[in-house]
């Protein structure tokens, strides 16, 4: 899908939820807040909006392919599909005025990569099939959902919506006016409070590319990717063995003539008769009225003649064309971030290019005037620049542009030209340093005066404060100064940031249960993420020792672990031989 230039929000529900009284009561509380809103609606019928007899509709009758009506009142243009192909959303929005419209309001289209409520009524007991839609930015129901930090709105409170539609998709001021996260949590603000501030904040972007699918690896897919064979294709032998007729075996079996072979790449040519049976190789073509595969360990031979045991279970041991994948059915959806598997599934479907998002352009830096490149002698209070490394790390994956931005010194007017300079280049500038009580003042100025932000204490441990905010339309995120905080702040926030930045489909962390073995230390109200080492015993039950000692500068324990141990808020000390959580490391720290 090509880039659409409205913004645009798009409503999907199970027929009967109400979806066009929703838009009737919501569009005049969107004109309230001076949006000038054009609607779309999908509609899977013939329709018709003339009325015979009239001019237009006799110009029409005569063959035109286009009537427009105009007068000072309004205009009407009428298209007709002659190929009867189905309607593209950009293609309809390409014809709205972007200097006369400010919002499309969409009812359909469920798959489009554009932003959408999905809505909900309890009475009609119909399940949530879109918030995992990576484009999903809210359900709208009618009574409270727990959706595990997606938006839930009221649906009978359609001012609520247009509010929620102007602030987050099209960055109008609430009122009264404020920033973009601008709810300031009273004390420690948790993880999952945080994600839901980010997750209301940003915007995935719009442009895509068409690319190859070799360079495809880690990118996301913008939409839908349809099969357009069956796979597998024909129907396949699932060993090595012989294809017979079942119609042909008796209960005390039956002596087949071998009449061929059939191997991967070389099918059978003939037609089987009865009474035959030909040589099969795993993956290799079934031929026409062979129904069944016997493995090669249950038969016996002589010559040309194979005897086939009565005992063998007969229309067996047949992988059937389409089992994998069916013919215009979906193979991956918008939103996933493709694997090397992924790229061995669209291969197998002939899939040659593919619609994805464009990479995300990224800067980062560290702040601190004791900071030096590695390769610089030291001074005594000076330290070499890691933080810069950390982050180069874990952002080194295909979907990103890269830009390290080097080390800024403590200094607010230098700070200011670097995010000014670096500001309009880039979708997220990432900063490490500087995020403590007193060192962001001036962070938190320069972001006020040039665009917006919030300081976030967060009831995490390692990595308390926070910068979150956005420049000249770039995200910032100021990260602390530690390299472990750098770390945890990065994979719990920065990095789901980034994936809804893409468009990418929501993925939790994995979690899994195991023994400590080790005695842990804990204060209760914060959560804590101690490094630790996970493993698997001779019983192959998980058990997770400390990684040693979990101060926040000691990079040689996050060198030793592999994986978090997650301590809740309320939780305190733990004892050897308890149960805790564990996230395990992925390959990129």
């Amino acid at each position: 899908m090509s880039s659409i230039n409205i913004p645009a929000i798009c409503f999907i529900a199970a027929s009967g939820t109400g979806k066009t009284s929703l838009l009737e009561q919501l569009i005049p509380a969107l004109q309230k807040r001076g949006l000038r809103v054009a609607a779309i609606k999908r509609s899977h019928h013939d329709f018709e909006i003339d009325q015979p007899g009239k001019d237009s509709f006799r110009l029409r009758a005569a063959g035109a392919k286009a009537v427009i009506i105009a007068s000072k009142y309004r205009k009407a243009a009428i298209f007709e599909s002659a190929d009867k192909a189905e309607p593209e959303l950009d293609s309809l929005i390409a014809l709205l005025d972007a200097k006369t419209i400010d919002l499309v309001v969409v009812e359909g289209f469920k798959h489009a990569p554009i932003p959408k409520i999905e809505l909900h009524r309890k009475a009609l007991e119909n399940p949530l099939l879109h918030i995992k839609d990576p484009y999903t930015v809210a359900v709208a129901s009618d009574v409270a959902l727990d959706l595990a930090g997606l938006p839930c709105l009221d649906l009978n409170n359609a001012p609520a919506i247009a509010e929620f539609i102007a602030t987050t998709l099209l960055n109008q001021p609430v009122e009264p006016p404020a920033d973009l996260c601008s709810i300031e949590p009273q004390g420690l603000l948790t993880l999952e409070q945080a994600l839901a501030h980010i997750k209301t904040a940003v915007q995935p972007v719009r442009q895509t590319r068409q690319i190859p699918l070799a360079s495809a690896l880690d990118r996301v897919l913008a939409e839908p990717v349809i099969s357009g064979l069956n796979l597998p294709q024909d129907r396949q032998s699932a060993m090595d063995g012989y294809a017979f007729m079942a119609s042909d075996l008796t209960p005390a079996g039956v002596d087949l003539v071998l009449a061929g072979t059939s191997s991967a790449g070389h099918p059978y040519a003939d037609l089987l008769k009865p009474g035959q049976c030909i040589r099969i190789m795993t993956g290799a073509v079934v031929p026409e009225l062979a129904d069944s595969v016997v493995m090669q360990e249950q038969v016996g031979i002589n010559g040309k003649h194979i005897h086939i045991p009565g005992t063998v279970k007969t229309l067996n041991n047949i992988r059937q064309s389409g089992e994998d994948i069916k013919r215009d059915e979906i193979l991956l959806n918008a939103g996933k971030q493709l694997t090397a598997c992924d790229l061995g599934l669209l291969a197998s479907a002939g899939v040659a290019e593919i619609t994805v998002t464009r990479k995300l352009k990224i800067g980062f830096f560290s702040t601190g005037d004791e900071l030096r490149p590695v390769a610089t002698e030291l001074a005594t209070g000076q330290i070499h620049d890691s933080n810069r490394y950390i982050l180069g790390g874990l952002l080194a994956e295909s979907c990103h542009e890269v830009n390290d931005l080097g080390i800024v010194p403590d200094n607010p007017k230098t700070l200011e030209q670097h995010l000014l300079a670096a500001a309009g280049n880039h979708d997220v500038l990432i900063s490490t340093g500087g995020a403590s009580v007193g060192d962001a003042d001036f962070v938190h100025e320069i972001l006020s005066n040039h665009g917006t932000t919030q300081f976030w204490k967060l009831a995490i441990k390692p990595g308390k404060p926070l910068v979150f905010g956005s420049i000249k339309g770039s995200y910032f995120f100021g990260l602390p100064g530690n390299p472990l905080a750098v770390i945890t702040t990065f994979q719990q926030l920065v990095k789901p940031a980034l994936k809804m930045l893409m468009g990418a489909a929501e993925l939790k962390p994995l979690r899994i249960r195991a023994t400590c073995t080790s005695d842990l230390k804990k204060s209760p109200g914060r959560r804590e993420f101690q490094r630790g080492i996970l493993h698997q015993d001779e019983n192959g039950e998980f058990r997770v020792a400390s990684a040693g000692k979990q101060e926040s500068h000691l990079l040689t324990v996050m060198s030793r672990a592999n994986c978090y141990i997650v301590l809740a808020e309320e939780c305190g000390p733990v004892t050897a031989g308890e149960q805790v959580w564990v996230e395990p490391f992925d390959t990129r720290i």
